[in-house]
């Protein structure tokens, strides 16, 4: 659904208290289970012999669920418990995936507030909330004091797991965090429970949707979030992940020189496989704006190799699948909206009518006995609770398909929440490529300079120093350029194929989730429309008896 997250319109930053008001009470999915004969829309039944007498809920309103993007604990694909399996081996090439090595459970519960003194500005405070992450891992691989983990970890905490994840496994679809709040939209009138535990289970789903990945699930990033005693920043193993990065000051400081020619602008061979901007290359990274601007406002095109042209499509074919998904998202939202709305009109009209029956038992009854309409009003009271009552048994029963029907339709969110991992994996393949064109024109002009400078010294009748040493510093760079090159087309190449691996696997997976979605609707409205025709059948059924041998007027 197109509608705004409550978990993302309740956020604050991160470690910031969160203050907030009551909301409007909704319904429990517990009344989805209620027997089908106790009273339904907040009303009360009180059998007196004469019938029933009916009191309307003083907040009919609150009845009507706003459509939100529901977080579950287990939906379609039992996510929601995130018992998943992935492998947590050594040696694996990480383009392979791992069957039945190991199972990992992880819960995230029991969110606590922790208030502490403002880190910058004395006699303020600022608040966090950690959760409770068990992991159970069911693994000869690890030891068995692993067997069972609980560690604690704060927002920030799943803030420096992605940023990790998106530096070391660059290429991979990797499944987007949860959005940072805002102070400003947690002052929507929602209670500061409800923030948590909207974050609690997204954090989940989070968690759930990285173990399921076959090469993320087994990597040491995951491994040590879930597994690290005491802060997570403070561990050993974490640092020990981070990869090496220089201050972004010393990269200002260099560019000058770079500009002068005084120092080399060849990026280094360990930075080329990075994206520019997660290094201090500030050269590097003014370079491959300017041509990729360049590029996209000339509409200029290089030639591109038969496999980064096709994966190039299926980019544009993603974006048309995102558009296409939030079209569906709202459509979507726009049936469950009707079914709603069906189902508040025809609470209404069974309401309705089981007032008439009472005011037929209350004044038609004893006005009717002086005339030749008593019997009359008695079987308009009688026909009228009747259908009445089970109009308003469908209502309740037409709210149940529609929330069933909303969580059917939860795949939907996840694929909305993929298309932009996808692309983005996507635009990381192609700015490797631009730092390996980049590097490649480089490696020619260099070429293109040595050939020239010999050509001028075998010109000369007599040696120039000069000309000499020059060939010597350009023998130089060309192999440095070479070695960049090499290592540049490495990386591309391994994010390649992380991408035609993902996205062969994202396939797979849209499959499965459409198919779960036609199966999980068509077996809840077809439950919904068989129950619905035999609480109606009995009504006729009842009908004919009553009226059996007689001539209804």
């Amino acid at each position: 659904m197109v509608v705004e997250d409550p978990l993302r319109a309740l956020g604050t930053t991160e470690d910031e208290e969160v203050t907030v008001g009551e909301e409007e009470p909704r319904p429990s999915k517990s009344s989805s289970k209620e027997d089908s004969h106790s009273t339904p829309l907040g009303l009360t039944e009180i059998d007196e012999g004469k019938g029933l007498l009916i009191e309307e809920d003083e907040n009919k309103a609150s009845i009507k669920r706003k459509l939100t993007v529901k977080t579950k604990e287990k939906g379609p694909r039992d996510r929601g418990d995130l018992e998943v399996t992935t492998a947590l081996g050594n040696g694996q090439d990480v383009g392979e995936e791992s069957e039945g090595r190991s199972t990992i459970t992880v819960s995230v519960t029991d969110p606590i507030k922790h208030v502490s003194d403002h880190p910058y500005i004395p006699g303020l405070t600022s608040s966090h909330y950690e959760y409770l992450i068990t992991s159970v891992f069911s693994s000869s691989v690890l030891s068995s004091e692993f067997r069972q983990v609980e560690v604690r970890r704060r927002f920030s905490d799943f803030v420096a797991l992605a940023d990790l994840l998106n530096e070391n496994q660059r290429g991979y679809f990797i499944f987007p965090r949860p959005e940072k709040g805002t102070l400003d939209a947690a002052t929507n009138g929602r209670p500061e429970a409800d923030f948590i535990e909207y974050r609690r289970a997204d954090l989940q789903r989070y968690l759930s949707r990285l173990c399921e990945h076959p090469v993320i699930g087994h990597g040491d990033e995951l491994r040590v979030f879930l597994t690290a005693e005491g802060k997570l920043l403070e561990s050993l193993e974490w640092q020990q992940l981070q990869p090496l990065r220089a201050s972004i000051i010393e990269g200002v400081a260099r560019l000058p020189s770079q500009l002068m020619g005084s120092e080399t602008s060849i990026p280094n061979v360990n930075d080329v496989s990075k994206n520019a901007r997660n290094t201090n290359d500030v050269l590097r990274m003014l370079r491959e704006m300017g041509e990729k601007m360049r590029q996209e406002v000339s509409h200029s095109s290089i030639q591109l190799p038969e496999k980064e042209s096709k994966l190039r499509e299926l980019k544009a074919g993603i974006e048309a699948y995102s558009d296409s998904l939030v079209d569906l998202s709202r459509k979507s939202e726009k049936i469950v909206r009707e079914m709603e709305r069906f189902a508040s009109i025809t609470g209404d009209v069974g309401l309705s009518l089981i007032r008439l029956a009472k005011y037929e038992d209350e004044y038609g009854g004893p006005t009717g006995q002086y005339s030749e309409f008593t019997s009359t009003t008695q079987t308009l009271a009688s026909d009228a609770r009747r259908v009445g009552m089970m109009a308003v048994k469908m209502s309740r029963q037409e709210r149940n398909a529609a929330e069933m029907t909303l969580l059917s339709l939860d795949p939907i969110h996840g694929q909305l929440a993929m298309a932009p991992a996808a692309l983005d994996a996507l635009k990381e393949r192609e700015t490797a490529f631009l730092t390996l064109t980049n590097l490649q024109e480089d490696l020619r002009k260099a070429k293109d300079s040595l050939v020239y400078l010999e050509s001028t010294q075998n010109a000369s009748a007599m040696s120039d120093p000069s000309i000499a040493k020059k060939i010597e510093s350009s023998k130089n760079d060309i192999a440095a350029l070479e070695a960049a090159v090499q290592a540049a087309d490495r990386g591309y190449q391994e994010i390649t194929r992380r991408n035609e691996f993902d996205y062969d696997r994202w396939k797979k997976e849209q499959a499965q989730d459409f198919s779960l979605i036609s199966k999980e609707l068509s077996k809840s409205r077809g439950s919904f429309e068989q129950t619905v025709a035999e609480d109606w059948d009995t009504v006729n059924t009842d009908f004919r008896q009553d009226y059996s041998g007689h001539i209804r007027q």
